[in-house]
């Protein structure tokens, strides 16, 4: 039904507004703030009349297309609970607590609008097709509930299940797989409907949906979801609604609420594969990498939207399905939570978790401080030098501003992974010739001299090759390679005096620099050193989401 949304805003303030064809699973990511959940609420403003004078994120939809009245009568007619005369009744969940009303569309209203008010249209079809389902009220929707009349169409989602054999199954298949219990729907209380988790399937429908002697142990040895952790009730909640509604439009906010990150990927992987059955669409809004993972792992046909917004910029972003499976695909990338990126303003990418750790640490410093460190920023580890441009060029890709921290030695031959370096951080073709060059003449340097640049950085040179190598550095942090100027990790603090390598080094490091800010000796951000390192890193992770990252 919905074919098409239109955002106020694109990639950047200098590209086009964002214009995309909803599929199976659209899911709005970002980091904190980027206006996720107010797209959810004006997407549904959408659908109706009232909409409010201004939209934010939002700038139109478009249904989808019907040659005629006609044809979308009969569709509209294939979901119908009952026709009487010229109007169609429809049996609509619209509560977020999943009870129903009759919804009623007189048929000559359509033939008679149906070219002459679309706003009309889409107001009506939203009525009968479109759902809102939030994080707050996912509990609720596995409350007990009247059963009503089972004669008429159903009063809610569990009246709704109840009548229906194929999408009870459905959910004891799902349960099944997410929890190790089957989901049954019991009536042996008169004139209720409740959720209970049973050790075994029902013998047969009898045993599920009678008010007999077997029924009633049945039940007995089922445990009522009431009883069970906000976690169960929000998945079996979630889902029942999903399940058991009519709706072609599902907007949900928060999917993931009250979830561990194993069921939260459960209920993406489930959640993505009912609303392809379906021929729904749903649309959501989530902070869970493991959602988004669970959903990826579906295989369902899924479109992932970034937006930001920074400094007053709002942006918003498509992101390329083949550019998701890479991340999914390498080791590297998977064991290295790169899908958490996704919702971090940028990223930082260390060598070592040494690095990572000892980086971060400075970056939260600053933060504390009320400097200008990297908020909102994941910090990740590569394996080497040569992996780090494996994690930054996908990212990049993803338009996420990934910075890459790596150690003096680039001046050593091995042109391959250079040359993946220049790729990753998206240096133009023009610079690159530029930049090999210098690079080859700082090699040459540092041979004569008969010394690793590793161990001294920019120390090791004289005044005018010195000016030379810090030029060719501070050509690279244009683009987000930030090169360690004293040679690698260790060089950093000096004055703290702290000897070793690597994890011995850090853990040294970390005691020294005291963990209690009351501590006397607690060491605080100054100025230069690590510090100013971090500042700039800061700078470019902040610009680069505000403006797009440079030559993308």
């Amino acid at each position: 039904m919905l074919s098409q949304v239109t955002l106020k805003f694109g990639a950047s303030s200098e590209r086009p507004a964002l214009t995309f064809n909803p599929g199976p699973m659209t899911i709005f990511v970002g980091p904190n703030n980027s206006g996720k959940s107010l797209a959810l609420r004006e997407l549904g403003l959408s659908f109706s009349q009232a909409q409010p004078a201004v939209m934010h994120i939002v700038e139109n939809i478009a249904l989808k297309s019907f040659d005629d009245a006609a044809q979308l009568i009969d569709e509209l007619r294939a979901h119908a609970s009952h026709e009487d005369g010229d109007t169609l009744y429809f049996s609509v969940q619209k509560s977020r607590a999943g009870e129903r009303n009759i919804q009623q569309i007189s048929l000559e209203q359509i033939r008679r609008n149906f070219n002459r008010r679309p706003d009309w249209l889409k107001d009506v079809l939203g009525k009968v097709f479109v759902i809102e389902l939030d994080g707050k009220t996912r509990l609720a929707l596995t409350d007990s509930r009247e059963a009503g009349d089972l004669q008429k169409p159903p009063a809610n989602h569990l009246a709704a299940l109840f009548k229906d054999r194929t999408t009870r199954s459905r959910m004891r298949e799902i349960c099944l797989d997410a929890f190790g219990r089957y989901f049954v729907v019991d009536p042996t209380h008169p004139g209720k409907l409740r959720i209970r988790m049973a050790p075994l399937p029902p013998a047969d429908d009898d045993e599920e949906q009678a008010l007999s002697e077997r029924a009633r142990l049945f039940h007995a040895g089922a445990t009522r979801i009431e009883e069970l952790s906000d976690g169960v009730k929000a998945f079996v909640g979630l889902l029942s609604a999903v399940v058991a509604s009519i709706s072609k439009v599902m907007l949900i906010d928060e999917p993931d609420a009250f979830l561990h990150p194993p069921l939260a990927r459960k209920l993406g992987f489930h959640l993505a594969k009912l609303v392809q059955e379906r021929g729904a669409k749903i649309i959501c809004a989530t902070h869970s990498a493991e959602f988004v993972m669970g959903c990826i792992e579906s295989g369902v046909e899924l479109q992932i939207v970034r937006l930001t917004y920074e400094s007053g910029v709002a942006t918003a972003r498509m992101l390329q399905s083949d550019d998701l499976m890479t991340l999914m695909k390498d080791p590297l990338l998977r064991s290295s939570n790169v899908i958490a990126s996704l919702f971090h303003e940028g990223v930082v990418v260390a060598e070592s978790d040494a690095d990572r750790a000892f980086y971060a640490e400075v970056n939260h410093r600053l933060v504390v401080a009320g400097r200008a460190g990297a908020k909102g920023t994941l910090f990740l580890n590569a394996q080497n030098k040569q992996t780090v441009s494996k994690i930054v060029g996908p990212l990049r890709k993803l338009g996420i501003p990934a910075a890459g921290v790596i150690d003096a030695d680039i001046f050593k031959k091995n042109g391959g992974s250079w040359k993946q370096l220049l790729a990753a951080a998206c240096i133009p073709d023009i610079q690159k010739t530029s930049l090999g060059t210098l690079r080859g003449t700082l090699r040459e340097a540092f041979t004569k001299r008969g010394v690793d640049p590793k161990n001294g950085g920019i120390n090791l040179l004289g005044n005018g090759e010195r000016k030379a190598c810090l030029s060719f550095f501070n050509q690279l942090s244009d683009y987000g390679v930030f090169v360690v100027p004293n040679g690698q990790l260790e060089s950093w603090l000096e004055d703290l005096r702290i000897l070793g390598h690597g994890p011995p080094w850090l853990t040294a490091m970390f005691e020294r620099m005291r963990s209690r800010e009351a501590d006397s000796d607690y060491v605080r951000p100054s100025d230069g050193d690590v510090w100013e390192f971090l500042e700039n890193i800061a700078s470019w992770i902040h610009d680069s989401a505000r403006e797009g990252i440079p030559n993308e």
